[in-house]
């Protein structure tokens, strides 16, 4: 998912986001999920992803690792929540993370996983006041 939703033409020299693609639908515990498309997002910028995969780690495979597990973690938990759409809020997190990437940087200590964690609070806190799809 996250690949699909890099700005037009941009390349990563992470293995691991090289190997996201957009999908129509999920298998979720057996049952087929159709998936709505995702909400117009800002394109992610490839300067601000690489920004993000070096402030997770200098080294671009463990840079990735973390990222994969980080991102799943997102979904997993977004899922318990019952959200309809897991993969797509984590992305939106991940982005929005990403965006930031350049402000908190150089002052942001511990694991930035905690950091990722609060942004999808409020990426959560915003899917529940949506109005339900009909």
């Amino acid at each position: 998912m996250f690949a699909g939703r890099l700005a037009e033409g941009a390349r990563t020299s992470c293995p691991l986001a090289k190997m996201f693609v957009k999908v129509g639908s999920i298998q979720c515990f057996g049952t087929k999920v159709d998936m709505p498309p995702a909400k117009k997002h800002h394109a992610l910028q490839q300067e601000d992803f690489d920004r993000l995969l070096h402030w997770l780690d200098p080294d671009d495979e463990r840079a990735g690792i973390i990222y994969e597990q980080i991102r799943w973690r997102l979904i997993a938990i977004l899922a318990s929540r019952g959200c309809r759409t897991p993969e797509d809020l984590a992305d939106e997190t991940i982005d929005r993370v990403a965006r930031r990437v350049i402000e908190i940087r150089d002052a942001y200590t511990g694991d930035q996983a905690n950091y990722f964690l609060g942004v999808m609070n409020n990426v959560h806190h915003e899917y529940l006041k949506r109005p339900e799809p009909h």
